[in-house]
């Protein structure tokens, strides 16, 4: 999957540092990877009608990334 550098734009592609400025992007990989991992739960909870801690894992999936679109269309 390919990140966006927070420092310079550069776009990388599975890299831990960033090719342009040379800094370490891991953790913007970890933050993409819980906000997965709380869609998922929060999807699995709605297919079981569970809607109540379905709500609290989607909500937690877009404070991670607002910008992710499937958790926000659940929603």
């Amino acid at each position: 999957m390919a990140y966006i550098c927070p420092y310079c734009g550069n776009r990388e592609q599975g890299s831990l540092y960033c090719s342009r400025c040379l800094r370490k992007i891991e953790w913007v990989q970890e933050i993409d990877h819980k906000s997965s991992f709380y869609y998922n739960k929060g999807y699995e909870a709605a297919l079981t009608r569970n809607l109540t801690l379905a709500i609290k894992y989607l909500n937690k999936a877009l404070v991670l990334n607002k910008y992710h679109i499937e958790a926000r269309n659940l929603l």
